[in-house]
């Protein structure tokens, strides 16, 4: 895709932040920019929802450092069985995308976060070589060091970005019901710097009371700026059947890497809370 036709892409995307948008999880389909398909999440088919505003047209790249944390019921096998329980636990990642003004993706060698390898298993698409824990990144505290060598777009990378604290959400945890008829006001913190929030609710993977397994149904999921609550009532309005339901929010955190070439890294701190829930009538 040319700049022409991405930036007319980006106007129209645009005009879903002016207000808070719902969307089908179901009928969402990855974008068909080639930079798509060198992030690896499930949620970057929502790259350029992620990205409006904060690319000018410069950008030699993208890098996404993550922390999840799960309050939540799962499935789980142990010795062949199958079981269900309580699960808490965080979750750290790091990859990248580094691609030219005509977002063709590119090559580069020795490229670091913190001392985590980060290795290309497709052209200009990066991601650690090990599993990370949570002394490989830093989120509130410390700073994230950035190197990369040079290549043939533009020289040697060595920067440090500080992220502020992920997201936490204040008002609700793991058990806790939702009225369709009552509703509810959901309210968060995390990093000031932080500018958007992502929100999703979708079907639990447990044994939890919940939807039939043959129900065809599907979560939904929004974009808003970090206004730290938003009222969920007119969306879980939405959702035809009570049952046991994941809710989590999201915050995006843009930083800025500058290139020897004038153009820019946009590095990206993404932190997810996510809880499980029954949602009754």
């Amino acid at each position: 895709m040319n700049k022409k036709s991405l930036y007319k892409a980006l106007i129209l995307i645009a005009a879903v932040f002016t207000l808070v948008g719902c969307s089908d999880d179901s009928t969402t389909s990855p974008d068909s920019r080639d930079i798509t398909k060198l992030f690896d999440n499930n949620g970057y088919h929502h790259l350029d929802d992620v990205v409006v505003g904060w690319d000018d047209g410069s950008l030699n790249g993208i890098i996404f450092i993550t922390k999840e944390y799960n309050k939540i019921y799962e499935i789980y096998t142990n010795e062949g069985v199958v079981d269900s329980s309580d699960y808490e636990g965080t979750y750290y990642k790091t990859n990248a995308g580094l691609f030219n003004s005509e977002f063709k993706p590119f090559d580069t060698q020795n490229f670091y976060i913190n001392e985590i390898h980060l290795s290309g298993s497709l052209e200009g698409k990066y991601a650690p070589t090990k599993r990370l824990v949570e002394s490989d990144i830093n989120f509130g505290s410390g700073v994230n060091i950035i190197k990369m060598d040079s290549n043939k777009n533009f020289d040697q990378i060595l920067d440090s970005i500080s992220l502020g604290q992920a997201v936490q959400i204040n008002n609700f945890t793991r058990g806790d019901s939702i009225s369709k008829s009552s509703g509810y006001t959901l309210s968060w913190s995390g990093s000031t710097s932080a500018t958007k929030a992502y929100i999703k609710i979708s079907s639990t993977d447990s044994f939890q009371e919940r939807l039939l397994s043959d129900t065809v149904t599907s979560g939904i999921s929004w974009y808003l700026d970090n206004t730290g609550s938003v009222d969920l009532t007119p969306f879980i309005h939405n959702i035809t059947f009570p049952g046991t339901y994941d809710l989590e929010v999201t915050l995006f955190e843009p930083h800025y890497i500058n290139l020897s070439n004038g153009k820019k890294l946009l590095v990206v701190g993404e932190s997810t809370h996510r809880v499980s829930f029954k949602l009754s009538e």
